[in-house]
Formats: structure tokens, C-alpha cells, sequence
């Protein structure tokens, strides 16, 4: 591998990463989930357990599912992707088993009818006639109960979304009311005696903590601050040293430097939860608001990362977007205060659930936090439209009749953004807070989804740009033939359009969510497309597969080429053959290589080379019928090179 390609090797590797950094919790509860996976001789239990919490469930379901409060309906959520999980896992286990027991059955044979059976033969069918009807019932009863399971999924998240688009629509108190207020002076001396019991508790752990653990915690902590911060001003030089002079530095100086974002303030978290967790006396629904903020840190320095990447107000020449210096300059304090405000607005919702505060202390605290988001909002978008509005002007001056589509398009964003926030503010006035809420929250998902989408189709693009010109390079300098060049360059634009295309879709997709439902359901149905498929004929194509036999394609050509290179450049010419001989035998290898890679990503992609028997067939028809002078002739030439008859 040359120096010149390993760049591009890396940023392929960081597109990887970005696209699965926000998949991160899910991937490791699905790896926690593999990992327990029961044992072959608990499945019957297991599944007795798993079907009756789903029977449970689908009986709570039916009984007046509009009186089961929220947070219940999140827990049955939660418990019935659990069991889906386990009930896929437990498929997935036995039916390597199932294949296997088939394939000593069919070793057997069919016992005859005349003759009698050995005892030993008789028994082993018997038990493996036993264990086949066990597994079989076993997988059917798991695939039913997944069945089950994502119905019963799909009925909660109905129930979730009529409860959300009804709750769009009510009316509470006006925080400019005196009523309003008074309730909020009755209600708080209880939530705070509350969150005093609360903040007791995390007191007493955090005495409970000895003195060495918070130095080695400080230590640490000091430790990451300063690895941080010497990575990131380490980046651009590291950057230029290894990339060449081109957009490509940019991009992969952009994705790396949303790393130390995200990682250290996580980091850190994580260090203050493990040493609140050190005595062992936090209660469990404390442990768990806790790690999900942990959890809510790493996403707001995602974020804060995002919005400087964009904006990069101290290196201007590193910047992606086209933006003025003044807008970057403007705008350089907004992404660190959305992050804040977005960590803060979550913890504080969590906090109130936590302590069951009243009505009108959560009407208080959600209203603050909207009406904060909402101001960062409309700042962001008359910086915005006051620059798009500077930028049209200066290009109508130089070039009055080139008026871009474009830009007009992109100069009415901020003012429709603008409007947008006023008629939020104004319901907010008028007492409906939920709605004014959901305003915010869908444009903060909105730009967070925008932005790591740009980000990742310019690294993409820069990233395929850049091999190429390579390509392009290895021409002119003689290494590759026009028709080779020709067909790189085909095959890296079809990729990069591919990845593009998928990046735009999945974005579409999650801005498009329904009310009401998160991005893990999302996940979660994806996930379990990508695993369960969908059935052509007898065969069952699932996208997962799909790209294993992509994978063994390419490396299987790729290993085909280099054995034929090494046939024919290395093991041939010492051997006695002449050189017509040693083509004719590379090209035979090169072609009985090719045929077994393509059988071998037929048998990955999941259909069984027994059920390519129609397919042999057609051949054996076409080949008679319209290719017999074409074998015929690759045949005769095969013979004439062998024997030499002449």
C-alpha cells in the first residue's frame, strides 16, 4: 500500500465511524444482548419467560389503553424490544443446529421397509428425529413471539403518537397569568422538598467516596483536558503532513476535529459517574438518569463540534461552507450555547420526571428552556438572512443580470425560519407550550441532521474526487490504459453516488419521523429489516448478507487477480512450458477461480447451490442450443494448446 493512498483508506474509515457514532448505544445494547444470549439447554425457559412478559403486555394493551400513563407505555416499549431481541437471538442460535441435525437425518438415509434397522441407527434417528421436532417448535415459537412482539411495538407507538398530536393541541395557563404564578408559588415547596430527598441521596454517595479515588478521578480528568486540547491544536498539523493540498485536507480535518468534541466532555462524564457509582448507593432510577446523561454530554459535544466545524471562525481558509467571516465571527459563541441549553433542557425534564414535580413547576421549567432555544433560533436565522441578504446584494452589484436560483432559494430559508420562531414564540404567549416546544425541538433535530449529513457527503465526495484525480495521475504517467482508467473512473463515481444517495436517504428519513416516535424505534425497525430480509421464491435475501457478498465478491476477485498474477509471472515461467501454454493455463485458472468466487457469493447471499439446479439447466439449454460453437471452439483451442497436435 503506497503512502499516497493510506489518506484516503483513513478518511473511508472516518466516514464509517461518523455514519455509526450515533448508533453507539444501540450497537452496544445489541452487543450486551449477544453476549447473554442463553445457553441452548435454558431456551425453554427462556421463552416461557419472554412469552409470558409479551402476554402480559398485549393483555395490558387491550384493557383502556388510554388511561396507561407515558412513562409506562415507554416501559412496555422497552420490554417488548427486549424480547424481540431475545426471541431473534435464540432463532438465530438454533438454526445452525437445526441445519445440522437436518444434515445427519438426510446421512442417514430413509430406513428401508423390508429390512430391519440396526439398534444403534434406530436410536440415533430417533433422537435426532426428537431434537429435530424440538428445534423446529423452538424457532417457530421465537419467530412468533418476535412477531408478536413488533406488533405490539407498533400498537404502543400508535397509542404514543395519538397521545403526542392530542397534547399539540391543549391549552395550558399562560405563564403571563397572576394564576399561573400562584400555582407555581403553592407547588414549589413540594418539588423542592423532593429534590432535596434527591440531591441528599447523591450527597451521601459522594461522601461515601474515598479520598484517593478523587484524586486518581481529578488526575485523569486533568489528563484528558490536556490530551485534548493538545490533539486539537495538533490536528491541523497532522492534516497537512499527511494529506496533499486539496479540499480532501478540509474535509478530513472537519470529521476529526468533532471527535474531541464529543469524546472529551463524555469522557469526563464518565468519570464523575463512576465515581458517584463508587459506594455502591445510589438508587437504581438515580443510576439510571445518570447514565443517560451520560450519554446526553457525548451528544451536545457532538453538537457544539458540529456548529465551530461549520463555522471554523479561527481558520477561516479550513471553512466548508460558504460563509462570510463576519456571519463565523457572529455566530461563533451560538453552537456551545445550543449544546449547553440542549444538555440542560434534557437533564431538567428528566429531573422532573424523576421527582414527580407538579404541573405547574413543569410547565415553568419547559417553558424557560423553549423560550431560551427559541431566541438561539431566531439570532441564528437573522445572522443568517442579514448575510444571505449583504452576500445578494454585493452579487447583484458586480453581475446584475447573473441572479443566482440558488442563492434566492437559500435566502428565503432564514426568513420562512424567522417566521417560523415569531408564530412559536406567540402560541408559547398564549399558553401552548407543547407546540412551541415541538417548533424548537424539530429545528435543532433538523439542523443536527443537516449538518452531519453535509459533512459526511463532503468528505465522501472529496474523498472519490481525490482517488479520481489518482487515477487520473497513474494515466498520464503511463501505469494504466485509457480503457482501465476509464473503468476506475466509472466505478468510484458509481460508489460515491451510492454512498451519497444512502446518506441523503437515511437523513430524509429521520427528519421524516412521525410525532411521537424516536429515532431508537427507528433504529429499531431498520435493524431488524437489515437482519430479518424479505423472502424471494424459497431463499431469504436479507440486506446484511448483501453486503457480506459484496464482500466476498470483491475480495475473491481481488485474490483471483493476484493468483493469476503470480501464476503467470512467477510459478510458470520456471516451469517448462512455452509461453502460449503458460497464458493458456493462467487464463484456465483465472477462469475456474472467478466460477467458484461467484458460487461462493451466491452461497453468501443465502441461496443454496442445490436450488441452482433450474439455473444449470437454462445453461445447459443456451449453451446447445445458441453458445455450442463458442464452447466448441474454447474446447478445440484447450486441446490444440495441450497435446500440440500441431
Amino acid at each position: 500500500m503506497t503512502r499516497a493512498l493510506r489518506p484516503w483508506l483513513a478518511a473511508l474509515c472516518l466516514c464509517c465511524l461518523a455514519l455509526s457514532l450515533g448508533l453507539g448505544v444501540a450497537a452496544s445494547q445489541a452487543l450486551a444482548q449477544a453476549a447473554a444470549a442463553p445457553a441452548i439447554e435454558d431456551v425453554s425457559t427462556v421463552l416461557d419467560k419472554t412469552q409470558a412478559a409479551v402476554t402480559r403486555i398485549q393483555e395490558r394493551l387491550k384493557q383502556k389503553p388510554q388511561g396507561i400513563e407515558d412513562t409506562e407505555l415507554v416501559a412496555m416499549r422497552d420490554t417488548l424490544q427486549e424480547a424481540q431481541s431475545r426471541a431473534d437471538d435464540i432463532a438465530a442460535q438454533l438454526e445452525p443446529e437445526l441445519a445440522g441435525v437436518q444434515a445427519r437425518l438426510k446421512e442417514l438415509g430413509t430406513p428401508a421397509p423390508d429390512a430391519p434397522e440396526p439398534p444403534d441407527i434406530a436410536q440415533q434417528r430417533a433422537q435426532l428425529t426428537k431434537r429435530q421436532s424440538l428445534l423446529d417448535s423452538q424457532i417457530k415459537l421465537a419467530r412468533l413471539m418476535g412477531v408478536d412482539a413488533r406488533q405490539g411495538q407498533d400498537q404502543i407507538s400508535v397509542l404514543r403518537r395519538a397521545r403526542f398530536q392530542a397534547e399539540l393541541g391543549e391549552r395550558t395557563q399562560s405563564l403571563l397569568t397572576p394564576s399561573f404564578w400562584r400555582n407555581v408559588m403553592r407547588d414549589a415547596p413540594r418539588d423542592m422538598r423532593r429534590l432535596d430527598g434527591l440531591l441528599d441521596e447523591l450527597g451521601d454517595s459522594l461522601r461515601a467516596v474515598p479520598t484517593h479515588v478523587w484524586s486518581t478521578a481529578l488526575a485523569l480528568a486533568m489528563l484528558l483536558l490536556l490530551g485534548g486540547e493538545v490533539g486539537r491544536r495538533g490536528l491541523a498539523t497532522s492534516t497537512v503532513r499527511h494529506t496533499q493540498p486539496a479540499r480532501l485536507r478540509r474535509s478530513i480535518f472537519a470529521v476529526l476535529t468533532v471527535v474531541p468534541y464529543t469524546v472529551v466532555p463524555g469522557l469526563l462524564a464518565t468519570i464523575l459517574l463512576f465515581v458517584l457509582r463508587w459506594g455502591g448507593e445510589l438508587g437504581a432510577d438515580l443510576s439510571a438518569f445518570l447514565q443517560q446523561s451520560v450519554i446526553v454530554v457525548y451528544l451536545a459535544g457532538a453538537m457544539a463540534g458540529l456548529g465551530t466545524v461549520l463555522l471554523s471562525p479561527a481558520r477561516p481558509s479550513w471553512r466548508l461552507p460558504a460563509l462570510t467571516d463576519g456571519l463565523a465571527n457572529t455566530l461563533a459563541w451560538v453552537p456551545a450555547v445550543f449544546a449547553v441549553t440542549f444538555a440542560l433542557a434534557w437533564t431538567a425534564q428528566r429531573l422532573l420526571e424523576l421527582i414527580n414535580a407538579s404541573l405547574s413547576t413543569i410547565l415553568l421549567v419547559n417553558g424557560a428552556m423553549t423560550v431560551a432555544l427559541n431566541i438561539l433560533i431566531g439570532f441564528t436565522a437573522l445572522s443568517l438572512r442579514s448575510s444571505l441578504r449583504g452576500q445578494a446584494q454585493q452579487a447583484s452589484a458586480q453581475a446584475p443580470a447573473a441572479a443566482s436560483p440558488v442563492l434566492s432559494w437559500a435566502r428565503a430559508v432564514p426568513s420562512v425560519l424567522v417566521f417560523v420562531i415569531s408564530v412559536s414564540l406567540v402560541a408559547f404567549l398564549l399558553g401552548f407550550i407543547a407546540l412551541s416546544s415541538l417548533v424548537a425541538q424539530e429545528i435543532i433535530w433538523l439542523a443536527v441532521i443537516g449538518s452531519i449529513t453535509y459533512l459526511l457527503v463532503v468528505l465522501i465526495t472529496d474523498v472519490f474526487d481525490s482517488l479520481v484525480a489518482k487515477v487520473g495521475r497513474e494515466q498520464a504517467a503511463g501505469l494504466l490504459s485509457a480503457q482501465q482508467a476509464r473503468t476506475r473512473c466509472q466505478l468510484l463515481v458509481l460508489i460515491s453516488g451510492m454512498l451519497r444517495l444512502m446518506l441523503v436517504l437515511s437523513a430524509i428519513a429521520l427528519v421524516l419521523l412521525p410525532f411521537g416516535e424516536n429515532p431508537g424505534e427507528w433504529l429499531q425497525r431498520r435493524l431488524g429489516f437489515l437482519t430479518s430480509g424479505f423472502k424471494v421464491g424459497e431463499a431469504q435475501i436479507r440486506p446484511a448478507s448483501i453486503a457480506s457478498t459484496m464482500i466476498v465478491l470483491l475480495a475473491g476477485v481481488y485474490a483471483v487477480r493476484v493468483l493469476r498474477t503470480w501464476i503467470s509471472d512467477q510459478f510458470l515461467p520456471v516451469t517448462r512450458l512455452d509461453e502460449s501454454m503458460r497464458t493458456s493455463a493462467a487464463n484456465l485458472v483465472g477462469y475456474l477461480g472467478y466460477f467458484a468466487v461467484v458460487m461462493m457469493a451466491i452461497s453468501s447471499l443465502g441461496i443454496g447451490l442445490e436450488r441452482m439446479a433450474w439455473i444449470v439447466s437454462a445453461l445447459s439449454v443456451g449453451i446447445g442450443f445458441g453458445l455450442q460453437a463458442v464452447v466448441q471452439n474454447f474446447v478445440s483451442g484447450v486441446i490444440l494448446v495441450a497435446e500440440r497436435p500441431i
